[in-house]
């Protein structure tokens, strides 16, 4: 997933484009507090420094994640999917950030937002 300060419009397509250019040339994300602000609020209880395989059962992240002033890359293991997905939603939008999700190629609303914009996630493809 990513997240970056959210323009004033955002398109699942655009997001797919800015996605792919985080941390490369062509990144046209703009630094904000509120990326690192998200960062330490993502790290308060599951610190991704602390990745050991000791660990790795009860760490929900499936590697460290890349952040930098302008955005926040992060991929999350599988058996913590349903319990992590809802709590980094709310925590980007509490920040006002962009949330991309690349596996279902959308820009993630708020649990606020009455819109529903797919079925089913996309970890659930067994339901």
């Amino acid at each position: 997933m990513g997240f970056w300060a959210k323009p004033n419009e955002i398109t699942d397509k655009k997001a797919a484009e800015i996605f792919l250019c985080l941390g490369e040339k062509g990144d046209i994300t703009v630094p904000d507090p509120k990326i690192y602000e998200f960062y330490v609020g993502l790290t308060k209880d599951f610190s991704d420094s602390e990745m050991t395989e000791e660990n790795e059962e009860n760490n929900p992240w499936a590697n460290q994640i890349e952040w930098s002033e302008n955005y926040v890359v992060l991929n999350i293991s599988f058996s913590f999917v349903e319990k992590m997905y809802p709590i980094i939603k709310e925590l980007s939008h509490r920040y006002g950030l962009v949330c991309y999700d690349p596996q279902i190629g959308k820009v993630v609303v708020s649990p606020r937002t009455k819109i529903k914009t797919h079925s089913k996630h996309w970890w659930e493809f067994w339901k």
